[in-house]
């Protein structure tokens, strides 16, 4: 999931309010969780960047990352293009010059929806479940299963 705070860093869903208007999250690469209204919450772009040939007019994301901080996605326009280089316009006015490999389409903002139930866990199997590690094996059943609908 990507969290909007202007530009977009991934995070990972840890759990939701009983009114499933805020969110319980951890961006990643650290190691503190905050809440986050859903509203900013949407799902990672699933866009096969190979086959995207931006043009002038195109709205975009630029990723920026380095060192100091997280990997982030910049919402932004081409103004200009020659050949696998581009001049992106941001929404504050500054423009940047993006190599191809680093723009992807912008998919827009649609928010998450989120579901949260109990599920009664039957008496003979808390034990085998009290070792389970619940976390990695949530992320791996959601890269295999759309759960957003």
């Amino acid at each position: 999931l990507e969290i909007k705070e202007p530009a977009y860093y991934q995070a990972q869903v840890l759990d939701c309010d009983k009114d499933k208007r805020n969110v319980l999250i951890r961006y990643v690469g650290e190691s503190e969780s905050v809440f986050v209204d859903a509203s900013r919450v949407r799902a990672v772009s699933a866009v096969n960047k190979e086959h995207f040939e931006p043009v002038v007019g195109d709205r975009v994301e630029v990723e920026f990352a380095d060192d100091d901080c997280p990997r982030s996605w910049w919402e932004g326009k081409i103004i200009k293009a020659k050949n696998d280089v581009y001049v992106v316009q941001f929404a504050d006015g500054t423009e940047d010059i993006v190599e191809k490999e680093k723009i992807r389409p912008s998919s827009g903002h649609t928010p998450c929806k989120f579901f949260k139930e109990n599920i009664p866990l039957p008496l003979d199997k808390r034990d085998v479940l009290k070792s389970f590690n619940y976390e990695h094996q949530l992320t791996q059943i959601a890269k295999h299963v759309s759960i957003f609908e």
